[in-house]
């Protein structure tokens, strides 16, 4: 790997919860030496949010909903298999219910129906005839199958947050809430869907706040919860009004302040109220969830949200086991077909397919591939004709506008900049592949095939104390576009080394430097494990550390991204 060591910030910026040069020298090169930036970003306060009223229609769909449930109206919401689709859901369920409107929903299954409004979906409103259809985390390009709904005299309200593509947005629509639409006058754009549908809500409950069981302010804290898990899973951008909300939802699952749904979730992933982060959300609660709409049906999920479901919890947690399983024997495979079908150095996007694979695993298998590889890389898995998949992007490089440029090969795509989904003939792989090989891409060219670990400073290991870790935690939560700080320390001795877990892929050991020891792990890291191996005891280490609690004792670890030895 290669590490890329920020530079020294022009001036550090000084604020009064901060003491240590370690911890103002983060903030100092993460902020561009603005002191009003970092006040901002220190601040979790839900009032800084901004009100719906500055989400473009956001106002305009709450009074549309308002009508329907003054009136009795059947409302319909349709959302997505994943957690940010299933969050959308819930929320928007519950705020309509809360206010005592006639509320339904449904949720897409990735086999059946794959991703979008689904012409099941479209089937039954032909015979049920709702008022009102509402797409969560869906619907911006959904044309055709609006303008189907629209015939049958059914009003139609996307909410979502995905890219608007060449089309524009569907003007069979009443209503559109997309930050990404064109003239927003939202000063964020990159939240989630449920943070889109959050806006909606609140601008919902406060037109019929006297109906709500409990007060205005009390409700949208009960909501948050679900937002920031939402926000997380999806890999949004935690800055901003994302890091106020994720901020915000991680003390309220922290002290206990959500329902049973969502707690018996966080009970199944084996973690601790007052001790979970947003990488705990990432990595443990959000697979979870996911595993539903991934191998089974989302509607476990939600059910399980629904009606505070123990049971469907725990379910989740045997359906994510078994998504680990699939994923790994499916990277395996892919890693292979990889050897055969593409030029590792030369390809810039790497593009695999394999006969029918599991449709619920192909994102994660793409994400590995990424990881592995330092390139964009795009799986799919072919049934048939058609063949279906999904894309993972490395950061800074926009893969979906890269496949817009050979979309002539695609049935349909959509997606993000970093993830997308897209269906294609079989026939067309290989000019879909070529056709990647020969844009010219230079910001991608120039950024892949050398994994590259974006260090934050050079440190001992007497510095990282208590103290320090206190103020790190101030820049919580980490996750994208706010990572976990990773320092350097060099000429450090590692002794009582060993291999961890049935795999042996992880290790332990202690790191010594001066006076001041660690212990160290490194996870999924046989590459490391080799430099113990050929003998190599003293290191420049990549790390950041943790707070580590077993038994009841909480001691400071540090997790190894990397080592160069001496």
């Amino acid at each position: 790997m290669e590490w890329e060591i920020k530079a020294e910030p022009e001036k550090v910026l000084h604020h009064s919860s901060i003491k240590s040069r370690i911890v103002s020298q983060i903030v100092s090169k993460r902020l561009s030496d603005d002191n009003d930036l970092m006040n901002e970003f220190l601040s979790s306060d839900l009032s800084l949010l901004y009100p719906p009223s500055e989400l473009k229609n956001a106002k305009e769909a709450a009074e549309v909903l308002k009508q329907a449930i003054q009136n009795n109206e059947t409302i319909v919401i349709h959302g997505d298999y994943d957690v940010d689709g299933i969050m959308s859901t819930f929320i928007l369920y519950k705020t309509l219910k809360d206010l005592g409107g006639s509320v339904g929903w449904f949720l897409p299954n990735r086999k059946k129906d794959g991703y979008g409004i689904a012409q099941r979906f479209i089937d039954i409103c032909k015979t049920t005839n709702p008022s009102i259809v509402v797409t969560v985390d869906c619907g911006i390009t959904a044309h055709k199958q609006i303008e189907e709904l629209k015939s049958f005299g059914i009003d139609v309200i996307v909410l979502d947050h995905h890219t608007v593509d060449d089309t524009g947005i569907p003007k069979e629509a009443k209503i559109v809430v997309d930050p990404k639409q064109a003239k927003e006058t939202n000063p964020f754009i990159d939240c989630a869907g449920v943070g889109v549908v959050f806006k909606v809500c609140w601008a919902l409950s406060e037109k019929l706040s006297e109906k709500l069981p409990y007060s205005l302010p009390d409700f949208l804290k009960m909501l948050i919860p679900y937002v920031g898990v939402g926000t997380v899973a999806d890999v949004m951008p935690l800055i901003d009004e994302n890091r106020i909300i994720v901020s915000e939802a991680m003390k309220a699952i922290n002290e206990g302040r959500i329902q049973g749904g969502l707690k018996y979730i966080i009970e199944a992933s084996k973690l601790t109220l007052g001790e979970i982060t947003a990488r705990d959300v990432a990595f443990m609660v959000g697979p979870r969830v996911n595993s539903a709409g991934r191998i089974d049906d989302p509607s476990v999920a939600l059910k399980c949200l629904i009606n505070n479901d123990r049971s469907l919890a725990y379910k989740l947690d045997v359906l994510n086991t078994q998504r680990k399983e699939i994923s790994q024997e499916t990277l395996n495979e892919a890693l292979e077909k990889v050897k055969e079908q593409c030029d590792i150095e030369n390809d810039p996007i790497i593009v695999v397919v394999g006969n029918d694979w599991h449709g619920g695993v192909v994102g994660i298998v793409a994400g590995n591939l990424c990881e592995e590889f330092h390139k964009p890389c795009i799986v799919l898995s072919a049934h048939g004709d058609i063949a279906k998949g999904s894309g993972r992007s490395i950061e800074g490089f926009n893969l979906l506008e890269a496949v817009s440029k050979a979309e002539k090969y695609l049935n349909r795509y959509g997606g993000h900049a970093q993830a997308l989904g897209l269906e294609i003939e079989v026939d067309n792989i290989d000019k879909f592949r070529k056709k990647l090989r020969s844009i010219k891409h230079k910001k991608l060219i120039a950024s892949t095939g050398v994994k590259k670990i974006q260090i934050d400073g050079i440190v001992r290991l007497s510095e990282i104390t208590p103290n320090v870790m206190r103020e790190l935690n101030i820049l919580e939560p980490f996750g994208e576009q706010n990572p976990e700080p990773i320092f350097i320390a060099e000429a450090v001795e590692a002794v009582d080394f060993r291999t961890m877990g049935s795999s042996g892929i992880h290790f332990s050991a202690l790191f010594v430097q001066d006076d001041t020891s660690f212990r160290g792990v490194g996870f999924n890291a046989p590459n490391l494990i080799e430099m113990f191996e050929e003998g190599h005891t003293i290191f420049n280490i990549a790390f950041y550390p943790v707070w580590n609690t077993f038994s009841g004792t909480k001691s400071l670890e540090i997790r190894i991204k990397d080592l160069k030895p001496l």
